[in-house]
């Protein structure tokens, strides 16, 4: 028999099945009422209820998962059309360390490799009940042997500018509040400027100061807790690592950062590196190109910020950078004074720009109230929701003018 709610700590059997009395909190969240009834119907027949069975959806998924204390997940998706395609989107609302099994009717070794790779457990349906107590006996048994082949890490975002004063700090914050706030994934922003940088303000911290490195700590072993002590909350799902040193180089705080980041990478879903500073610094690219799973490269319309965009590009190309790359154009000035058009952006690059965010006026006032730009009327909003809708592999297209909003545009 299986148990499944409860005490992690007791160890299994030699034949690698858990000890009576040890228990796990799981749930289900089903697509079709027969798989619903068919899985309680298997666990009942184990003499245990599941924890919860709802409906899957992002938002019983997101909501339920960060408020309980499962630890293993059945997810139904028997109707899905590509099963790769939506777990790659309900990732992002799953705990890294959560056990997750997937039921669907897609047949393929292509689909089971892809899920093993993203952490996930296949389960393919139709099944009988002894097939689904025996796959869930062996999660159980992986989970308490802290098997590490399901162990999921965070998706690492770099937000590059081409220069200082394009609104990379600004892109890297909505970000943040938005994949947080409005789709419930963890988030962790990492501040690369150990010198100033103002992405506190564009997060609407107060009192806020960087946490301080001595150098008696680098040499040091870090544990989770003190790891964690390092960062500073923004929301419940969204956290800050902000460093600086009186005595380390700018190379040694990098290295200090990446082994903060490894503890880090699996209690997040996302690490957004704010790279403000970094654009002329080769060192930084080719770590941004060997380090990232997707890279915002932040531009401005002029002459001065295309020929820095094309130069990274290059880079980026050279170093053979693994992610892929999303082209972003923030207008920080008004129309008028922009010296080259959009279409000289694209001819430039030889690359369509992704995203356009339009100048705001008001955008400095906005942000000094505090409160997130992505959620708000202004025009800039609707920007900061597509590029987010990239990030998570959805396609997303900007809402259409109406005509005096067209009008305006054009005045």
């Amino acid at each position: 028999m299986f148990d499944l709610v409860g005490n992690k700590d007791q160890k299994p059997t030699k034949d690698g099945q858990p000890l009576k009395g040890d228990r796990q909190a799981t749930a289900l969240f089903y697509q079709t009422d027969k798989c619903k009834i068919f899985v309680e119907e298997a666990f009942r027949f184990e003499g245990v209820e599941l924890s919860n069975a709802l409906e899957a959806t992002d938002e019983n998924i997101g909501r339920f998962i960060r408020e309980s204390r499962c630890e293993i997940v059945l997810i139904e998706l028997t109707e899905s059309d590509d099963v790769t395609k939506d777990m790659k989107r309900i990732a992002n609302l799953l705990p890294n360390g959560l056990s997750v099994i997937v039921i669907g009717s897609e047949d393929t070794i292509h689909t089971v490799r892809n899920l093993k790779e993203m952490g996930f457990y296949y389960l393919f349906w139709p099944c009988s009940k002894h097939e689904v107590i025996d796959f869930v006996n062996t999660v159980v048994s992986e989970t308490h042997n802290d098997s590490l082949s399901r162990v999921r890490f965070a998706k690492r975002v770099a937000v590059l500018g081409v220069k200082g004063g394009v609104g990379t700090s600004l892109i890297t914050a909505e970000l943040g509040k938005e994949l947080s706030e409005k789709y419930n994934s963890s988030c962790l922003i990492v501040d690369r400027n150990f010198v100033g940088g103002n992405i506190d303000i564009m997060l609407g911290l107060k009192q806020f100061k960087k946490r301080e490195v001595k150098s008696s700590e680098v040499t040091a072993s870090f544990d989770e807790s003190y790891t964690m002590s390092m960062t500073q909350p923004v929301n419940n799902l969204l956290s800050l690592l902000a460093i600086e040193s009186d005595d380390l180089s700018d190379a040694e705080l990098k290295e200090y950062t990446e082994i903060q980041l490894a503890t880090l990478a699996t209690k997040n879903n996302f690490i957004l590196g704010d790279y403000s500073g970094s654009a002329s610094i080769k060192q930084d690219i080719k770590h941004i190109a060997k380090n990232s799973d997707i890279i915002l490269l932040v531009i401005e319309r002029s002459v001065s910020g295309l020929r820095e965009a094309k130069r990274i590009m290059q880079l980026l190309e050279d170093y053979n950078a693994n992610g892929r790359c999303l082209y972003i154009v923030n207008n920080t000035r008004p129309q008028r004074v922009a010296n080259v058009t959009m279409q000289e952006v694209d001819r430039h690059l030889k690359q369509k720009v992704d995203v356009v965010c339009p100048f705001e006026p008001s955008l400095s006032l906005e942000v000094l109230k505090g409160k997130g730009i992505y959620n708000t009327d202004l025009k800039i909003s609707e920007s900061i929701n597509q590029i987010t809708a990239l990030l998570l592999g959805e396609s997303r297209e900007p809402a259409k003018k109406n005509l005096l909003n067209r009008l305006f545009a054009r005045g």
